[in-house]
């Protein structure tokens, strides 16, 4: 509990700064990104497959954390 009220104290800190906004755009890139790559990949090599979906679920976790910490 202590962490979690930690994070979301220093979250709430930048909440109305460029900050946010470019830490947010920066997982919206990887999220992207790798939605790009991963339509242009053989589908046969599954660990470039699993690769690019980790990075996809891990953009959208934490881009939801943020949003759900800061609303």
């Amino acid at each position: 509990t202590k962490y979690f009220e930690s994070q979301k104290g220093a979250l709430l800190g930048i909440r109305n700064t460029s900050w946010l906004s470019e830490i947010k755009d920066y997982w919206y890139r990887v999220y992207d990104d790798a939605s790009v790559a991963i339509q242009t990949i053989d589908a046969s090599n599954a660990s470039k497959v699993a690769y690019y979906q980790a990075q996809m679920s891990n953009a959208r976790s934490f881009i939801d954390r943020l949003d759900n910490v800061t609303a």
